[in-house]
């Protein structure tokens, strides 16, 4: 884990959001529950979820962008600089399955098909 994401995931935020940080930041030590075990953007940009207590439900938890600014709102308490909070961004988008058409930031859905 980066310096930038540890210091992210040292910050108090809601316990929603705490799911949310760990799963995109890859925390391997879950500091709540339930877990998120994958996050999703839909075509028309929301973010959805899915947890390890429910995981056949889908879950709405809002626009993305609310999500970027969240993210990046974290950052700037940890004082983080532009540069690493764009690595803290684009990790956290990584991990994301992005099925917009337009402004795609997070992972190909298809990625690992051939």
């Amino acid at each position: 884990m980066t310096k930038p994401i540890a210091q992210v995931l040292a910050v108090t935020v809601s316990p929603m959001f705490t799911a949310i940080l760990d799963y995109a930041l890859d925390n391997q030590r879950p500091r709540t529950s339930p877990r998120i075990k994958a996050l999703a953007i839909t075509r028309d940009g929301f973010l959805v979820g899915w947890n390890d207590e429910n995981p056949l439900a889908q879950v709405f938890i809002g626009a993305v962008s609310a999500f970027e600014a969240n993210v990046k709102g974290v950052c700037a308490t940890c004082g983080l600089t532009q540069d690493e909070t764009e690595v803290v961004v684009a990790f956290a988008f990584s991990r994301v399955a992005d099925w917009r058409i337009w402004g795609r930031r997070g992972a190909n859905p298809f990625r690992e098909v051939r």
